[in-house]
């Protein structure tokens, strides 16, 4: 009976630690750098992402932030979503000469690379197609469109 009772309790153990691991539990690296980088930070969720790990947080002045920080605890980039309208007017020129002076972004997102580098993601719905993300420099210049 007792054997009985130490196999089942191990394997409730076992499942425990699978399942925590689905749910995403921060390596101990990652952890670490958001708590020093965002004292007082609430993480909210993490999900590997191939080798680095993609970090959903609020802050303690309550910002919703999300960070993809590298297996060695490096943050690679930071973002925020902003309001379309306080985006820098160079973004805001480049992106109507890309797509049109009629098309406006439904939402925005602000980018910080670990370099300081500053992009912005502006997102938009073209009619009966997925949706788009253009990203620019905060100077105006093209990145790339997912």
């Amino acid at each position: 009976m007792r054997f009985g009772i130490l196999v089942c309790c191990t394997a409730f153990l076992v499942t425990a630690g699978v399942a925590n691991a689905k749910k995403g539990k921060c390596p101990a690296p990652v952890k670490s750098a958001v708590k020093e980088a965002y004292p007082g930070s609430t993480i909210e969720k993490c999900r590997a992402k191939n080798d680095d790990t993609s970090v959903k947080l609020t802050t303690k002045d309550l910002r919703k932030l999300e960070l993809l920080v590298t297996s060695d605890g490096t943050i690679a980039r930071t973002s925020q979503d902003t309001v379309v309208k306080a985006l820098p007017e160079a973004v805001r020129k480049a992106f109507h000469a890309k797509y049109g002076e009629k098309l406006e972004p439904r939402s925005a997102t602000r980018i910080e690379l670990a370099d300081g580098t500053k992009e912005y993601g502006l997102t938009w719905k073209p009619k009966k197609k997925k949706r788009r993300t253009a990203v620019f420099t905060a100077d105006g210049k093209f990145v790339e469109e997912q």
